[in-house]
């Protein structure tokens, strides 16, 4: 499931992801708040928390999640992602230089360490 944490505001897009995440979650929670933010102010910060519940993503989607990151790759300014696997942070290290995107990768318990990098 993805919510949108409290310390959404301006262009500041902070998710967090807990249990298996699907292309609903996609669809209700992050695109539509994320267009939203990108026609306000063109460039959005973006924080990742994956809690500690996380279990990772169900497969059906992945080409749309792609698609979508891809047609608004200039749209990212700065990316944080709080926790996850190894293998999840060296996807989003690849993916944040295709971005052209800061991005800065956190340890879970540095959630209000990574808040406060992503509004600076």
């Amino acid at each position: 499931m993805l919510q949108l944490m409290e310390e959404c505001s301006g262009n500041i897009l902070a998710i967090r992801a807990t249990g298996k995440l699907t292309q609903k979650d996609y669809e209700e929670v992050f695109y539509p708040r994320f267009k939203t933010s990108v026609r306000k102010y063109n460039k959005v910060r973006t924080l990742f928390y994956l809690d500690p519940q996380f279990e990772g993503w169900e497969v059906e989607g992945v080409f749309n999640r792609f698609k979508f990151i891809w047609d608004c790759i200039e749209a990212f300014d700065k990316v944080a992602l709080v926790g996850g696997e190894e293998w999840i942070q060296k996807g989003m290290t690849f993916g944040a230089q295709l971005m052209q995107a800061e991005l800065k990768i956190f340890n879970p318990d540095e959630l209000g360490r990574s808040l406060e990098w992503i509004k600076e």
